[in-house]
């Protein structure tokens, strides 16, 4: 992920915003100085702030800005994931999904994730991490996956999640289909291996 800050003002009287910023993943944990801040600033209005459920008393604080950071690559890339999830829910819960996003676009973003991914976590030349993972697997259960059984694993997944609530959830589809990519690539070169 790289650097980027952004604010977001509401079109509200109290004025209302929202800004995140991040220096972008580092390379590991927050050692590396990967960080993500997500500030709330609000001039007026009703602003209560809780911690682990409990409301500070106003008596003790009136915010007018609250900043949540996280540290580290792993942290960074679930706030940023979770944002966007929160923003997608928000969408459909308004109405303002786009709901005709041909075939081929989902094609496209499906590349353009696992290119993103495999940078982040892989190779350059995009993700291939579930060989290892599957190795890893079959040693600790003693068990004979394949890496296509893994990424049908990681497949099946994201069409429980898509099917587990209503609505229709853009990252559980888009993350669907790179699986089902990198599925038929797995088992291609079965294929060929074992036709030797």
């Amino acid at each position: 992920m790289k650097a980027i800050t952004t604010k977001i003002d509401a079109d509200i009287p109290e004025q209302a915003s929202i800004t995140f910023e991040t220096n972008g993943t580092q390379g590991g944990d927050s050692g590396h100085g990967g960080y993500a801040v997500l500030t709330i600033h609000q001039e007026g209005g009703d602003f209560a702030v809780k911690v682990d459920g409990e409301e500070i008393p106003d008596a003790e604080i009136q915010p007018e800005k609250v900043e949540i950071r996280v540290g580290g690559d792993w942290e960074i890339t679930g706030m940023v994931s979770a944002l966007i999830e929160l923003g997608q829910q928000l969408q459909a819960a308004r109405g303002d999904l786009p709901n005709n996003i041909p075939a081929p676009d989902y094609l496209r973003r499906a590349a353009e994730i696992m290119e993103e991914r495999g940078k982040q976590y892989d190779k350059p030349e995009g993700e291939r991490s579930m060989g290892k993972c599957v190795a890893a697997f079959n040693i600790v259960t003693g068990r004979d996956l394949t890496e296509a059984d893994g990424w049908l694993l990681l497949q099946i997944l994201k069409d429980v999640r898509q099917w587990q609530r209503p609505g229709f959830h853009l990252d559980s589809a888009e993350d669907c289909i790179a699986y089902a990519a990198l599925k038929a690539e797995a088992k291609q070169r079965e294929a060929a291996c074992n036709a030797r």
